[in-house]
């Protein structure tokens, strides 16, 4: 099993932000709760030409690789629509501007993704989603040149004055599609989807301790979800093996009575194989 796995998705999720949130902290304290504060700290740290080791360069890295298994598992599935989506895709790329405002120079040859006080054309998406500099507003704003009537799809809302049913009212949903035959929106509260007028809901972004939660791993789906991914790496492992040995490729499990089993049946179960063996 490989290194990045051998104590889990998730716990090497923990380890790599703890150190990288731990240097950060060192160098600009105090500790970024935020993805706007880390972008800020990275930023300043890069101004004054402060490089990142490397071993936070490394956990960096591996944070990045590890959010983006997550994400391409949340992508895949077919149909479904879940506000970590969005969230995933852009605090990646906030992950990979701080890697590349930090990383030590190429030989001979000067930073281009160094910050500047006008941001360059790559960064200005980033800066639109967290207001990089001095805006203290959402740290998931949206794009001014998304349509008025998009500007909320994909984004969690607060529910008010709804009079049908008032039980909603103060609720939270995540804004799954805007419906252009009625003007209203498509949201998702709870388990349930409600179609709701532009009037009954709001923009709410993140507060503070749930993005320091998200920035951390610390949702249950995110745990889940590094825990599916292991369970796949490790069947995938099984496979490989199993197949090695009926092969010939491998010795592993030399044993002559699975090795006639192996040979009379093409395809045999985990558990099958595993009573085999202790039998």
């Amino acid at each position: 099993m490989s290194p990045t796995t051998s104590g889990g998705r998730y716990a090497s999720y923990k380890c790599a932000t703890a150190r990288l949130l731990a240097w950060l902290t060192e160098k600009e304290p105090p500790t970024p709760r935020t993805v706007r504060a880390m972008l800020n700290a990275a930023r300043r740290l890069s101004e004054r030409c402060e490089m990142m080791p490397a071993d936070v360069k490394a956990s960096l890295e591996l944070a990045i690789k590890l959010r983006r298994e997550v994400h391409e598992l949340y992508t895949s599935r077919v149909a479904q629509t879940n506000p970590d989506d969005e969230r995933h895709a852009h605090f990646i790329s906030a992950l990979e501007r701080v890697r590349a405002w930090l990383q030590p120079p190429s030989s001979k040859e000067e930073r281009r993704d160094a910050p500047t006080k006008q941001l360059e054309p790559e960064a200005e998406e980033l800066a639109n989603r967290f207001e990089l500099l001095d805006v203290e507003e959402g740290w998931d704003e949206v794009d001014e040149s998304v349509p008025k009537s998009q500007m909320l799809v994909g984004k969690d809302v607060l529910i008010d004055g709804l009079t049908s049913k008032p039980e909603l009212n103060g609720r939270t949903g995540y804004v799954v599609e805007h419906l252009s035959h009625n003007g209203r929106y498509k949201v998702r509260c709870g388990d349930e989807f409600y179609s709701l007028k532009p009037e009954n809901i709001k923009h709410a972004p993140m507060q503070e301790a749930e993005q320091e939660q998200f920035i951390l791993g610390e949702a249950i789906e995110f745990e889940a979800a590094c825990l599916m991914l292991d369970v796949q790496a490790a069947l995938g492992e099984v496979a490989t093996a199993w197949n090695d040995y009926k092969t010939g490729a491998s010795r592993f499990l030399p044993l002559p009575h699975l090795r006639m089993r192996a040979s009379a049946t093409p395809s045999i179960s985990l558990v099958h194989s595993r009573r085999s063996i202790l039998g």
